[in-house]
């Protein structure tokens, strides 16, 4: 009786929780679009490559091409991301209703990954699991501003926290890595993730699944995107602005942007090794965590999802033995699978 009247009070905090985090996502673009802001600005620019790519025109802009550039300074006209990335945006790229589309799908699934880890290394109950996740993502001015701008990083930074949940499970991580490594090359490093779990086979799996959707996209993109591709990641400038401090912007100017950023590469080789070794499986995911954004040269705020990730983790791991064993009705994981 008293576990169901729990239950109970979970679900009558799910339509509140769920309501201010949509409030808070309304209230973030409302104050974007006060300061004159473009709305929705990334998801234009993945919607405006993939119809001018589609129309017959090139991915990245000529400026990219022509020599070193700042992303904020190709935005809506230009693209960063390997060329078949932009199969996976075409359903949302039609107006309105892909816009609605893209930041459901994304929202989902953080909000997904967020529960799950809350249910799993928590043991909460799914109403209080989507509760909480809910709300603390409501108050999160990372979650709140990669929604506003419509990034990629929201629904990436759930495949991140799916990975936590699902890595004893899940002999197909590998293949997720190699997946998404095709839509922003970072979070390829989930491969690392993989590995510590499965062995070896999961850098097979990545490569496989990576190079095997190049190849069969390849005939529709061709080799010159590709080219281009490379060329516009190589000119790529950081403009070091924004709520982030990656380790070229924070050392640049001390040592040399070249010298910065293989400084950040070098921190996250030293991480994935680390990772691969310690005992703890969460000491070990915020080292994978690390890895995958030491080499990123401009951390919008959006990027702070991924720490978010982890100390939810982290919070969850620690203080789930200590919770009451009857919040809600528990899902039937044993601790040591996660």
């Amino acid at each position: 009786m008293y576990a169901r009247a729990k239950n109970y009070l979970g679900w009558t905090l799910v339509l509140p929780a769920l309501a201010a985090l949509l409030a808070s996502v309304l209230q973030a673009d409302a104050a974007r679009r006060g300061t004159g802001a473009v709305p929705w600005l990334d998801w234009q620019t993945y919607a405006n490559a993939t119809q001018r790519f589609f129309a017959g025109g090139n991915l990245y802009d000529s400026s990219q091409l022509a020599g070193p550039y700042l992303l904020p300074k190709v935005v809506e006209v230009g693209y960063a991301y390997p060329p078949p990335s932009i199969f996976l945006l075409v359903p949302f790229s039609g107006g309105t209703p892909g816009l609605i589309a893209w930041l459901v799908f994304n929202a989902c699934l953080l909000l997904s990954g967020v529960t799950a880890i809350l249910r799993v290394s928590m043991r909460l109950g799914f109403p209080w699991a989507l509760s909480l996740a809910a709300i603390s993502l409501s108050v999160y001015g990372p979650f709140t501003d990669g929604m506003a701008v419509g990034n990629m990083n929201v629904g990436l930074a759930g495949l991140f926290a799916w990975s936590w949940v699902l890595h004893e499970r899940r002999k197909w991580l590998g293949a997720v890595a190699g997946l998404v490594a095709l839509t922003k090359i970072f979070p390829g490093s989930l491969v690392a993730w993989a590995w510590r779990s499965h062995g070896w086979s999961q850098f097979r799996n990545a490569a496989l699944v990576a190079g095997g959707i190049s190849l069969i996209t390849l005939p529709l993109v061709g080799v010159q995107e590709w080219a281009d591709f490379a060329r516009a990641v190589t000119n790529a400038r950081p403009a070091c602005v924004g709520h982030g401090v990656s380790f070229a912007c924070a050392m640049g100017p001390a040592i040399g942007m070249g010298a910065a950023q293989l400084v950040g590469f070098a921190v996250a080789l030293a991480a994935f090794a680390t990772a691969m070794f310690v005992s703890s499986p969460v000491l070990a995911f915020g080292l994978v965590g690390l890895a995958m954004l030491a080499p990123v040269t401009d951390m919008w705020f959006h990027y702070w999802l991924y720490p978010y990730v982890v100390v939810v983790v982290g919070l969850a791991y620690v203080l789930g033995p200590r919770l009451s064993p009857d919040i809600g009705d528990r899902p039937r994981i044993d601790r040591e699978a996660t």
